[in-house]
């Protein structure tokens, strides 16, 4: 996994992204992370659970379980896809979209 933030999570990086991207612009750099989509899961946990930035949260469980839709051998073992599915519900619920 490779982002402007990390790894591993630099918390300045981290902060300094989130000031200079809303999360559309963040949807659009997604395709050149050097992630998969199990690693985009982990993230949307990290976004939204640790740093309480619901809105970037939702764009990420979005992508992320999109491409284990699309490609389910995608999915390492130890991804949790129904935890990921009830975060993304719960994050949905709390921006009220």
């Amino acid at each position: 996994m490779k982002t402007p933030f990390g790894p591993p999570l630099d918390i300045e990086k981290l902060n300094t992204y989130l000031e200079s991207h809303n999360p559309l612009q963040m949807s659009d750099d997604i395709v050149n992370w050097n992630c998969d989509a199990t690693d985009l899961l982990t993230l949307a946990d990290l976004f939204n659970f640790k740093l309480s930035k619901p809105e970037y949260s939702v764009v990420l469980y979005d992508i992320g379980l999109r491409l284990i839709n699309l490609k389910p051998s995608l999915v390492s073992s130890d991804t949790n896809i129904q935890g990921a599915y009830a975060a993304f519900g719960s994050v949905l619920i709390k921006l009220k979209m």
